[in-house]
């Protein structure tokens, strides 16, 4: 379709710390690592985030996530930020390319079992050392 790609690697300090912050860049491939926090988000997504590297700035989409950081009951702030997901998926201001599986083992006779929040790490990290109780 007549478009050149050319990768260029970089160290995570001159990616993370001058790369995506100046904004010379077509296109990255990276991942964010973070809990559901609207907090978080509004620093992704939000007009003028400081991890906004996109500079995507929907004013609805901003004033849903400063609006889910003062709600402190958990339904109303899932309806707020449900919404403000729901703008962002029509904007499509980042491509995700996938979301890394986790496992979680919930019977008491699972032994040993670890979870890792170091996604970078398969599911089944350290399942040499899982056991059974019998």
């Amino acid at each position: 379709m007549g478009v050149e790609v050319v990768p260029t690697f970089a160290t995570n300090i001159s990616f993370f710390g001058q790369i995506l912050p100046s904004g010379d860049f077509d296109v990255a491939l990276f991942a964010w690592i973070a809990a559901p926090d609207p907090t978080f988000a509004k620093l992704l997504f939000g007009c003028g985030g400081f991890n906004n590297h996109t500079g995507y700035c929907q004013r609805l989409v901003t004033s849903d996530l400063d609006q889910a950081e003062r709600i402190l009951d958990a339904d109303q702030q899932a309806r707020v930020l449900n919404r403000a997901d729901a703008q962002m998926a029509k904007d499509v201001p980042v491509i995700p390319l996938y979301q890394q599986t986790q496992s979680v083992a919930l019977r008491s006779t699972v032994r040993n079992f670890g979870l890792s929040l170091n996604t970078t790490l398969t599911p089944l990290w350290n399942a040499e050392n899982w056991w059974l109780e019998r």
